[in-house]
């Protein structure tokens, strides 16, 4: 029965530590910036685009972005070239013939921008073009769109699938109101006031089995 007693508590502080250093290594490596693109506001097939492509169809997307800074003080960052639009779109087609090209515009000076503690929203259009014409919607196929930053970029998916449109956007996990009521990191520190107690409740356990044990033994 003690031997029985013995391996469970040793297993389940094995475990339960295991879990702590699991939970250490996602905050630890928390960025401290971070871009993604929060909203597709609108999505339009431009008529006057003012290129000279009878071939083409030009469509514009109007984003919002947001650049999150972690951090208790000012980031910079720099950018290297300097790119416009800021948030840059890929996509794999249904019809593999199709292609898609942004409009956009590099400058090979470096610029460097400040950002502030906790998100900045940032707005961004695109205007691309596909290579076929007389098109009234974006075609089926799943489309990328991400805001390259020095930092960790999450993408946001529209999806297109018999005209119907489906937008997948990727969460932060950052909690807007700690920007003025706490100057504690976000969300997964609060797993380890979590874990701590159990891992020192079962350590706790562990010994007490063992000393009653060998009292025991004593006696």
């Amino acid at each position: 029965m003690f031997k029985q007693l013995e391996k469970f508590l040793i297993i389940t502080v094995m475990i339960q530590l295991l879990i702590l250093s699991n939970v250490l290594a996602v905050t630890g490596n928390q960025p401290v910036i971070a871009s993604r693109v929060s909203e597709v506001s609108e999505i339009s097939v431009i008529t006057d685009s003012g290129y000279n492509m009878p071939s083409t169809t030009f469509f514009g997307i109007e984003t919002e972005v947001e650049i999150l800074n972690r951090a208790k003080e000012n980031q910079t960052v720099t950018e290297s070239p300097d790119c416009y639009p800021k948030v840059q779109i890929n996509a794999i087609f249904a019809n593999q013939s199709l292609e898609l090209v942004l409009i956009g515009i590099c400058n090979d000076m470096s610029m460097t921008y400040s950002y502030p503690p906790g998100i900045t929203v940032e707005y961004e259009s695109l205007l691309f073009y596909m290579n076929q014409k007389g098109l009234t919607q974006l075609p089926d196929g799943n489309y990328t769109l991400w805001r390259p930053i020095l930092g960790k970029q999450y993408i946001t998916i529209i999806t297109v699938n018999a005209g119907i449109i489906e937008i997948i956007y990727h969460s932060f996990y950052y909690n807007r109101t700690e920007e003025v009521s706490s100057d504690t990191l976000p969300t997964d520190e609060t797993n380890f006031s979590l874990t701590l107690p159990i891992v020192c409740i079962s350590i706790l356990l562990f010994a007490s089995t063992v000393y009653s044990r060998r009292r025991s033994r004593i006696s």
